[in-house]
């Protein structure tokens, strides 16, 4: 899959053929635990806890992750999760 690196410089095509863990989307698009709980709706432990693989994001959480990251939810791994 790819897509488009969005900085304040510009845009840069990107392709991937794996996906990428929770912390590398986050740390693409700029977000800080805090700052992506809050565009998702929950707690930054909580984000914490995915990033960690403690456990995974529930529904009513998935489609908002998609929007904040760009990205379909199968793009994304969730702690040291294989897909």
């Amino acid at each position: 899959y790819s897509f488009e690196f969005r900085k304040g410089w510009g845009r840069v095509p990107i392709t991937f053929d794996k996906p990428l863990t929770l912390t590398a989307w986050m740390a693409i698009r700029g977000y800080t635990n805090k700052s992506f709980a809050e565009a998702v709706g929950a707690e930054a432990s909580t984000v914490a806890n995915w990033k960690q693989g403690r456990y995974l994001p529930s529904g009513r959480f998935i489609h908002k992750i998609e929007v904040a990251l760009d990205t379909k939810y199968t793009n994304i791994i969730f702690g040291s999760q294989e897909l």
